[in-house]
Order: structure tokens, then sequence, then C-alpha cells
């Protein structure tokens, strides 16, 4: 019977760590990108982990060309909302003054206001490690872990025959994917089978390398996972039944938070928490996650002052 339903049986623990020692580990786009995102701390752990796999990681040839082409955007995106930190912080003390019903320019106003642009300056100093795509240290890193570990570009018809069948996959939900088929809007398809093409490369190179597949992902959406009642259970069952049908070996996937968890003995308590926060509050709106971060900075502060 186990033969008959696999795709819908989760390993064991130790089944797990069997695998996490022999299987190809990939990273999805935005792992990577994710890399520039997280303060210094974090970074170095998630690369150190990187480097303790470098044997056996791989990556999809449209992962990489995802990355390259975002990474200009988060470069930026990473150097600019520290100034939007700053803006965000004065906005929310000349909120406070005006419930409290005193003039921004109050001396008080004035102190938090210093303590905030203090707060975010020290941040800036201690985490922007790239601020320029001309002088990207974590790119050199990056491109040393992957270096000869690329797989290969598929050719425009190849391309061209995914997209035709993903349209069909898509509207029968068949993972993965499908949650992106509105960027397939006005005959432009707008990355819309990224996911689907990447995920088609896995299989191709598991089936030419005989190896079992960790994808390692910050996807959240449900044509990866599978969700019962809210929580997240697993990989999606089709995705394993696809793989074991098309490879004959095993596929598996974590968060980076589960795989930190699972690849470090001993993770570190700061860097688990900051990531757990970044996955519970990836749907909060910027600027909220910025006011919270911002008054409980301020608490924090006022009570060392």
């Amino acid at each position: 019977m186990k033969n008959a339903i696999r795709e819908y049986l989760d390993m064991a623990d130790s089944e797990k760590k069997g695998l996490l020692n022999t299987a190809t580990l990939v990273f999805d786009t935005n792992v990577l990108l994710n890399i520039y995102r997280c303060s210094k701390s974090t970074r170095d752990v998630l690369l150190e982990i990187m480097n303790s796999f470098k044997d056996r990681l791989w990556i999809p040839y449209q992962v990489a060309k995802e990355f390259m082409s975002n990474r200009p955007e988060v470069i930026i995106e990473t150097k600019n909302i520290y100034e939007k930190m700053i803006a965000d912080g004065e906005k929310l003390v000349n909120d406070f003054a005006i419930l409290l019903r005193i003039k921004s320019n109050d001396k008080s106003c004035e102190e938090l206001k210093d303590i905030i642009t203090k707060w975010v300056e020290a941040k800036r100093k201690t985490n922007l490690e790239v601020s320029s795509c001309s002088d990207d240290k974590i790119l050199e890193r990056i491109l040393t872990l992957f270096d000869g570990r690329v797989g290969e570009e598929y050719d425009s018809a190849t391309l061209e025959k995914i997209k035709k069948d993903g349209k069909e996959r898509y509207d029968k939900q068949i993972p993965p994917g499908y949650k992106d088929s509105k960027k397939n809007k006005g005959g432009n398809d707008n990355n819309a089978f990224g996911d689907l093409i990447y995920w088609k490369q896995i299989l191709d190179y598991a089936k030419e390398k005989n190896t079992d597949v960790i994808l390692v992902t910050s996807d959240q959406k449900e044509d990866w996972w599978s969700v019962k009642s809210g929580q997240t259970i697993g990989p999606r069952p089709e995705l394993k039944k696809e793989f074991h049908d098309i490879t004959g070996n095993s596929f598996h996937m974590y968060n980076m938070e589960q795989f930190i968890k699972i690849a470090n003995k001993q993770p570190d308590a700061e860097v688990m928490e900051e990531i757990s926060a970044a996955l519970s509050t990836s749907r909060c709106p910027k600027k909220l996650t910025v006011y919270i971060s911002i008054a409980y900075t301020y608490k924090c502060c006022y009570s060392y002052y």
C-alpha cells in the first residue's frame, strides 16, 4: 500500500536527515534574493550553511536568470528602505504629536526622531553590505558557491512547449505555478510560467543525474505547498508523485526557517527569530511592518535612556 500512496506519506525524521546527507539542494530565486534583504548575521549564517553543502548545490538556469534580472531592483530596494524608514519614523512621531496635542518640533519629539534616525543609521552601517550593482560582494560569494552548478538554458522551442502545456496545467490547477496564471495577460506571459519552467529543469536534472532533490524555497503559495485548515503540511503530493514518476527518486521541500533548523545543529536564536518574523509578516503592508519596528525600537531606546 505504501508504494501506491507514497506521495501522501510524510517522511520520517530519520528519512529527512538521510535525504539531507545525499540529495541535491536547489534554492529558488527568492531565497537567493533574500540574502540581500537579510541582516548581516542572518546572511552570514545562510551563506555558511550553503557553503557546507557546496558539493551538492545546484540551481536551474531559470532561477539564475531570474536572480540576475531582479538583483538590481532588490539592491536599490534594500538601499532605499533605510531612507524610507527614517521618513516613516518622522511621520510616526508627527502622528504621535497630533494625538498628544503637542507641537511636532517639541523637544521630546525631536529627541525621538533623533533616536530613530541613529538606530536606522546603525542598522544601515551594520547590515547594508551592497549599495551598488557594480560593487557587489554578495554576488561574488553566490557566483563562487554555484560555479559550475547552474543548469542549461532551454531553447525557444522547448520554452514554447512548456508554456503551451502550462496553460492546460494551470486550467486544471496542476502544480506548480498556477497561482501565477494571472500574470499571463494580453499575450505577454510576464514570467507566469517561471515556476513551471524551473520545475521542469529540476526534473530533467534529477532524471539525468539520478538524484533526490531538496528544494529550499521562499514561496508560500498553495501551488507548491499542501495547506489544510490554514496549516502547511508539506510539499504538494502532485509534485512528489510527478518527481518520482519521472526520475524514480525522492523530492522534498523546506522553507528557509525549516532548512536552517534542520541543516544547522545549533541555529542562532536571533537569526531564527528574524527569519520566523519575516515569514509571518510577509503579507503585512510594508509601512505597517516598519511602524511596528520603529515603535518597538522606541520602546527599547526609551527604556535604555
